[in-house]
């Protein structure tokens, strides 16, 4: 019997044949994203203690300002990734650079608008915000900086995302790899030179100019002589902007349903020292948010490449596969980080952080569900059918930020993560539903396969971190990424054995070899 025949598939091309590129892309993907979390958990404590606990929480106050600048995004990078790989996929290579020149117009409107809302905020900061005069100065000059490098960052954007769909991961990696450790760096140099929040915004605006240059030069040099000539057509930009408008739901569920507008909340209502024992708390749920990204950032220019050849099959199992593959992968990460949340965050910021362990708890477990239905955003944007979600992610989005400011009234700093717990919870069966009728998916079929063994596993690891916690080896942080190690060590391998069947785990070990083989396989794709 063959693969696509185990599957219920024609033998087409199968996920099976796209499992190594996927596997070598996710991978290439995750070293700067690993360098960026290990080097925030070591460096967050110092620098609290360095910047005091409100100069902290409002530079993540102005964080959470220019992350909403994202919104303006109105979904064209996503666009312009499944653009760019649809035409390569259909030989079209010619057209290439009609697209991307025109993104790139877009996006040079978009810069000049983010940042005079940055400015605009940054002037009306002490009457919109709980702060103190220094803290309401401080805020618009971290804002001002953000303005400026808007304007070069957006343009920039278009030649990063155009890479995406090359599938230049290896240069994408890279770059991101750069930008963490210069980075880290700053971190380092703020720390031992005795500098402040202004200080190190500046330097990390230097190297968003400096990474925003490099994509680039480095998107120029992949596409000399291999595509149109960068000239923008007014129909293009009308039509990446319409095509965009859908996945804008994606990023405005993403800013108004998850951590970005807690900040905002707590900086309204309690303030930035709330902001900044919240952002101890998101910690946590952070390092979830970025392996969902890591694990599903190389699928979407892949399905817009099955989409474009018509490969319906290969997407219904590329669904039903990465979401049994998301869920063994991240959702004994939430359980285990759930479990350890309360000592861990005792060890390293002391026992006065109580009730940021809490909120860790809370932001985690409302995460719980997530790898279910993690991988059903780049499959329906390579669809090209995002569209139906913005009503419904509208309405999520809206109900977070209602129930977050109902909640911080009557709970505190708590209730912004309950507030966003439970819009997590509503948006899984909305989400689901879409996932599953657009694709085609039997929903008894992908809720078995994608549900059962794995969650039901779940117990394997949190029993362990449970007892690891409640001992004495719950007394530091050493002892206490043992007893994580160990649980999740334990529950990948029954997973291993209880949830992937036999075929898959021969082509998961066959796809490791063929890397190891060929070290040039990132090499973008060629059209057939």
């Amino acid at each position: 019997m063959t693969q696509g025949e185990r599957m219920g598939e024609s033998t087409e091309e199968v996920p099976g044949g796209r499992t190594a590129r996927i596997v070598r892309n996710t991978l290439v993907r995750g070293g700067a994203q690993g360098v960026s979390v290990v080097a925030s958990f070591v460096m967050l404590p110092f620098l609290v203690r360095a910047f005091t606990l409100g100069d902290y929480g409002v530079f993540m106050l102005a964080s959470a300002v220019t992350s909403y600048a994202a919104l303006l995004d109105l979904g064209v990078g996503s666009t312009l990734v499944r653009m760019v790989a649809e035409r390569l996929a259909r030989g079209e290579r010619d057209q290439v650079g009609a697209v991307v020149a025109s993104a790139g117009v877009f996006y040079a409107v978009v810069g000049l608008v983010a940042a005079l809302a940055m400015v605009a905020i940054g002037i009306l900061g002490r009457s919109i915000f709980a702060v103190q005069p220094a803290q309401a100065q401080l805020l618009t000059r971290l804002l001002l900086i953000g303005a400026a490098v808007q304007l070069l960052y957006w343009p920039a954007s278009a030649a990063a995302h155009a890479l995406s769909g090359f599938e230049r991961y290896d240069l994408i990696s890279a770059i991101a790899m750069a930008q963490t450790i210069g980075g880290v760096l700053a971190v380092a140099a703020v720390l031992l030179l005795g500098l402040g929040p202004v200080d190190l915004a500046l330097i990390n605006a230097g190297i968003t100019v400096v990474t925003s240059l490099a994509n680039i030069v480095l998107f120029a040099k992949v596409a000399r002589g291999r595509i149109g000539t960068l000239r923008p057509r007014s129909s293009l930009v009308n039509r990446v902007v319409r095509d965009g408008l859908p996945l804008f739901a994606l990023q405005m569920s993403a800013l108004l349903g998850r951590q970005t507008t807690d900040r905002i909340v707590l900086g309204v209502f309690l303030g930035p020292e709330a902001v900044g024992v919240y952002e101890i708390a998101a910690k946590l749920s952070l390092l979830v948010s970025q392996a969902g990204d890591l694990l599903t950032g190389a699928i979407l220019p892949i399905a817009a490449n099955m989409s474009a050849r018509e490969h319906a099959e290969s997407l219904r199992a590329l669904l039903m596969r990465g979401a049994r593959y998301t869920v063994v992968a991240i959702a004994p990460v939430i359980v285990v980080l759930a479990c350890i949340a309360r000592p861990f965050i005792n060890d390293w910021f002391g026992p006065g952080m109580a009730g940021a362990a809490l909120v860790a708890q809370v932001l985690l477990l409302g995460q719980v569900l997530v790898p279910l239905y993690l991988v059903g955003d780049p499959i329906l944007i390579g669809m090209n059918r995002f569209a139906r979600w913005v009503v419904p992610a509208f309405s999520v989005a809206v109900l977070n930020v209602a129930l977050s400011v109902v909640f911080v009234k009557m709970f505190g700093l708590v209730g912004v993560a309950i507030g966003t717990a439970i819009a997590g919870f509503v948006e899984f069966p909305l989400y689901v539903r879409l996932a599953v009728r657009e694709t085609g998916v039997d929903w008894r079929a992908w809720l078995w396969q994608a549900f059962f063994p794995g969650y039901p596993l779940l117990v394997v690891p949190a029993c362990i971190a449970l007892l690891g916690a409640a001992t004495f080896l719950g007394q530091s942080l050493l002892t206490l990424f043992a007893v994580s190690v160990v649980a999740l060590g334990a529950y990948w391998a029954l997973a291993w054995w209880l949830v992937l069947p036999r075929w898959e785990r021969a082509e998961l070990v066959a796809a490791a070899g063929t890397m190891v083989r060929r070290p040039d396989a990132t090499r973008p794709i060629r059209s057939r």
